[in-house]
C-alpha cells in the first residue's frame, strides 16, 4: 500500500476567523477570513457560512473529507461576491476562531475560540459548533 504525499498547509491557514455582525432570528450574518482565501468573504446566513468554510477546506484539501458532499441538483454556478463595506459599519457582536481538525461521519470536529472572552471549546459536530456560537450570541 503506497502512501500518497500530502501538501503542506501552514498552521495559520487551518484557522478561520468568523466575525458576526447580526444574529436576528438565529441567522448568522458576518464575514469569514482565512489566509488561504486572501480576502474576507461576507455570509448572509448560517448555511452560507458553513458552505464557505466547507469550500475553503475542499480547496485546501485540509482536513481531507472522508465523505463526498451529496446534493439533489448540481448548483455550482459562480455567484457574484457581495460587498462587505456596509456590513463593517455595524458593531461586531462576536468574533470566533474556528479550527476544524477532522471531517468525518459527514460532520466536523475541532475547536472554537470566542476571541472577546478568550474562551476555548471543543466541538464534535457542526451542530455542537452552532450551539456554542449561539450561547455567546443570545
Amino acid at each position: 500500500m503506497a502512501l500518497t504525499p500530502t501538501k503542506f498547509i501552514p498552521n495559520e491557514m487551518k484557522t478561520s476567523i468568523v466575525k458576526i455582525y447580526n444574529y436576528d432570528n438565529n441567522n448568522l450574518i458576518g464575514t469569514l477570513y482565512n489566509p488561504y482565501l486572501k480576502v474576507e468573504k461576507k455570509f448572509l446566513s448560517t448555511f452560507n457560512l458553513l458552505n464557505l468554510i466547507e469550500q475553503t477546506m475542499d480547496d485546501m484539501d485540509y482536513p481531507q473529507a472522508i465523505n463526498e458532499c451529496r446534493t439533489f441538483v448540481d448548483n455550482k454556478e459562480n455567484k457574484e461576491e457581495l460587498s462587505i463595506e456596509e456590513l463593517k459599519e455595524k458593531e461586531i457582536l462576536a468574533t470566533f476562531n474556528i479550527k476544524v481538525l477532522f471531517r468525518q461521519n459527514a460532520t466536523w470536529q475541532g475547536s472554537i475560540v470566542w476571541v472577546e472572552d478568550n474562551t476555548v471549546s471543543q466541538f464534535r459536530s457542526v451542530y455542537e459548533l452552532l450551539v456554542l456560537m449561539d450561547s455567546v450570541l443570545k
